[in-house]
C-alpha cells in the first residue's frame, strides 16, 4: 500500500510537472504572438503618424500655393492699376503739351498783330 502511496504521488508530481512544462510553453507563445500584436502596432501608429504629418505638410504646401496665388493676383491687380495710372498721366502730359503749344502759338500771333 506505501508503494502505491509513493508511485501514485510520483505520477501525480510527474503529472504537474508535465502541465507546468505545457503552462509555461503555452505562456511563451502567448508572450510571443503579444509581441507580434505589439509590433504590428507600433508600425501602424508609426505609418499614421507619417500619414498625418504628409497630409500636415500637404495642407500647409496647399495653403502656402493658395497664398503665392492670391500675392500673385494683387500683383497683376497692382501691375495693371499701374499701366492704367500711366497711361492715364501720359494722357494728362500729352493735353499739357499740346495746351503749352496753343499757348504759345496764340502768344506769337498776338507778338505778330502788334
Amino acid at each position: 500500500v506505501e508503494m502505491s502511496r509513493t508511485d501514485a504521488a510520483a505520477s501525480l508530481a510527474e503529472q504537474l510537472a508535465q502541465k507546468d512544462a505545457e503552462a509555461a510553453k503555452h505562456a511563451r507563445q502567448m508572450r510571443t504572438d503579444l509581441e507580434a500584436v505589439l509590433a504590428q502596432l507600433h508600425e501602424k501608429v508609426d505609418a499614421d503618424s507619417e500619414n498625418a504629418r504628409d497630409e500636415a505638410s500637404s495642407a500647409e504646401l496647399e495653403e502656402q500655393q493658395k497664398h503665392e496665388m492670391d500675392i500673385d493676383g494683387q500683383v497683376a491687380g497692382s501691375e495693371d492699376e499701374h499701366g492704367k495710372v500711366a497711361e492715364a498721366l501720359e494722357q494728362l502730359r500729352s493735353k499739357i503739351n499740346r495746351h503749352r503749344a496753343a499757348s504759345e502759338a496764340n502768344r506769337l500771333q498776338n507778338e505778330a498783330k502788334v
